[in-house]
C-alpha cells in the first residue's frame, strides 16, 4: 500500500512520482508483490498522477467525515474511529460535540490499483 505522498510548496520534481515508482517496482517484485494499492483524496487532486503511472481506478468513495478540536488544535483531524461515543444514550455527534469536537466532511477518495508486471 502506498500510504503517503507529500509535496513541498514551491518545489517541483518533474517525473518524481515515476522515478520513485520505477525504483520501487524491482523491490516489490523481489518480495513477490503482485499489486500496489493507493488512494487519492478528492480535496487535493483528481488522481491524474495515478493514471499517468499506469494505475487503474478501482473504486470511488463518497464524502466521509472526521473531527477537529476547534479550541485546542483545529488543524489536526481526528478519525471518526478514534472519536467514538462514550455514552450509549447519545449519538456519536452529540457525545463528541460535548467534548469540543466538530464534525467536518471531506470530498471523497478514489482507490487506485497497479498490477506489478
Amino acid at each position: 500500500v502506498l500510504s503517503r505522498m507529500a509535496f513541498l510548496s514551491g518545489i517541483q520534481v518533474v517525473g518524481g512520482a515515476s522515478k520513485l515508482l520505477s525504483h520501487a517496482i524491482p523491490l516489490l517484485k523481489q518480495k513477490q508483490y503482485k499489486t500496489i494499492v493507493s488512494w487519492s483524496d478528492n480535496r487535493y487532486s483528481n488522481g491524474n498522477v495515478y493514471t499517468k503511472l499506469g494505475f487503474v481506478l478501482d473504486r470511488e468513495y463518497g464524502p466521509d467525515y472526521s473531527y477537529v478540536d476547534l479550541k485546542n488544535d483545529p488543524y489536526n483531524r481526528i478519525p471518526k474511529q478514534s472519536a467514538r461515543k462514550s455514552d450509549p444514550n447519545k449519538t456519536e455527534k452529540q457525545s463528541n460535540s460535548e467534548k469540543g469536537l466538530a464534525r467536518i466532511w471531506d470530498c471523497g477518495k478514489k482507490r487506485w490499483l497497479l498490477l506489478i508486471p
